[in-house]
């Protein structure tokens, strides 16, 4: 027996060990390991059958060590018994709880239940934290979905991901919360996973909506937005989440409130009778507080709808515009050369959200989105069912950033990508929000296409400025990577 395997005291950590092993292998060394004979499968699943869990670890670890055998036919052992800890496992994954055998499970995997429930994860270390995998609610990638050997895409219950994501150097903390079905303190179930309904809402229609204005800083301009003195964001997001109803999830864009707005705003939902999105993306604001460098933050709260906060989730990588968006913004020309930044400070924190009625839920703001590194691993990583991104900008096209870059994310997991800006500076027929999906679709949903796009248009006055779109109906298009002439 491996020491590391040894020092397993549940089935949880020692499937941390041998991945831990099995991702140093060469991906030529796990395809061309030989399986054990079935007797190996039977006496393993018999082990994990067992209660007490520092006995189940031990015995299956015995188990793969019971033979003197070459580095080949141990490495085929070791992802045997992976393989088995995540059929385990998968008794209790959100995906198929509705649809495995009944009975209660043994006692090391209602514990493993239990802590994942209190803390996100079923087992953590020094640097990471073993999950359920995602996606949450729909079928998860293909094996070979990467056209390669890739160890991560063996298993359908379990993922291991890191508790840091780095960014230009920095490391960036992951926090894990699990939300229940409470409706008032969580996200009852709705809509059947993969037919979810979308709601947009904009907030800002005209100019005077948004205001922008620059603050000196050590002799540099940064901008700060917000809504305009004249604009009550707060009340504009209640008629609107009044009109689209029993929505699942509801998203409004970036810096188009206040923090005092997203207050009022979760204190009326508390009194509302009516349908109201069950999941509501309220945007972000500039925070009340300040940085150690006097910054706002850039914060998104995410409520229900009795508008009660499940998590809060600050903007990591604050963005800024070029002449040509400085101007549009009514802002002062900072020169050709000169990149205006926002006026907010960075956050350290990304908080994933797996909410048992909608799936694993993570918010990244505008320019969070284009991080170069923290993006595709967590997508890769932690194979989010929703990632949502509140914009500030003058439209949404097709091939412009925000479609290009969840485009290019769409190859790592199922993710589906839904984002919204405000229409301060749309014209006539500008698109408001986005909706992309996974580049290959797992589920077998005939009415659903690969690569998936829908683009939402801003409605014409007097009509309300918001939409719905929903998900597998009414006219989506697919993206394609095409050459023309210059």
């Amino acid at each position: 027996m491996s020491a590391a395997a040894a020092a397993a005291d549940d089935p949880a950590r020692l499937f941390l060990d041998y991945y831990g092993q099995a991702a140093q292998w060469l991906p030529d060394q796990r395809t061309t390991a030989p399986a054990p004979d079935l007797v190996f499968d039977d006496l393993a699943r018999a082990i994990l059958g067992g209660d007490d869990p520092q006995t189940v670890a031990t015995e299956l670890a015995a188990l793969v060590d019971a033979k003197k055998c070459d580095p080949a036919h141990r490495r085929g052992r070791v992802l045997a018994a992976m393989r088995a800890i995540d059929d385990a496992f998968y008794r209790i994954h959100p995906r198929a709880v509705a649809t495995t055998a009944s009975g209660p499970p043994p006692r090391w995997l209602a514990d493993a239940r239990f802590a994942r429930t209190s803390t996100g994860a079923y087992a953590t270390t020094d640097n990471d934290r073993l999950i359920a995998r995602g996606p949450l609610q729909r079928a998860p990638r293909h094996l070979y979905a990467s056209s390669g050997d890739l160890l991560s895409d063996y298993f359908a219950a379990l993922a291991v991901a890191p508790l840091e994501l780095e960014h230009d150097g920095r490391r960036i903390t992951v926090t894990m919360t699990v939300i229940g079905f409470d409706p008032f303190r969580g996200v009852p179930l709705g809509s059947d996973p993969g037919a979810e309904i979308v709601g947009f809402l904009p907030l800002a229609r005209e100019r005077a909506d948004i205001q922008a204005v620059i603050n000196d800083r050590g002799g540099r301009g940064f901008a700060s937005y917000g809504p305009g003195a004249t604009f009550d964001a707060g009340a504009a997001a209640l008629e609107g989440l009044r009109a689209l109803g029993a929505a699942d999830i509801a998203i409004m864009p970036e810096l188009s409130l206040s923090e005092d707005h997203v207050a009022a705003l979760a204190t009326a939902l508390g009194g509302e009778a009516g349908p109201i999105a069950r999941l509501i993306v309220a945007g972000s604001y500039s925070t009340n507080a300040r940085s150690d460098g006097d910054q706002p933050w850039n914060e998104c709260r995410v409520l229900n709808a009795k508008g009660f906060e499940l998590w809060r989730q600050r903007k990591l990588w604050p963005a800024g515009v070029v002449q040509a968006n400085a101007t549009r913004f009514g802002l002062p020309d900072p020169g050709p050369d000169t990149l205006t930044l926002e006026d907010n400070a960075g956050g350290e924190e990304l908080v994933v959200a797996d909410v048992d009625g909608l799936g694993r839920c993570v918010v990244l703001i505008c320019q969070d989105c284009e991080m170069p590194v923290l993006a595709p691993t967590l997508f890769s990583a932690y194979q989010p069912d929703w990632v949502f991104t509140p914009i500030f900008d003058c439209t949404i096209d097709r091939g412009r950033w925000a479609h290009a870059r969840a485009f290019g994310l769409s190859q790592l997991s199922q993710a589906r990508c839904v984002a919204v800006t405000n229409m301060a500076y749309g014209g006539t027929g500008a698109n408001m929000g986005i909706a992309v999906g996974p580049k290959e679709v797992a589920d077998s949903h005939a009415d659903e296409v690969d690569r998936a796009v829908a683009l939402v248009q801003k409605p014409a006055p007097p009509l309300p400025l918001v939409a719905t779109l929903t998900w597998r109906d009414g006219t989506w298009e697919q993206t394609w990577l095409e050459a023309r002439r210059a």
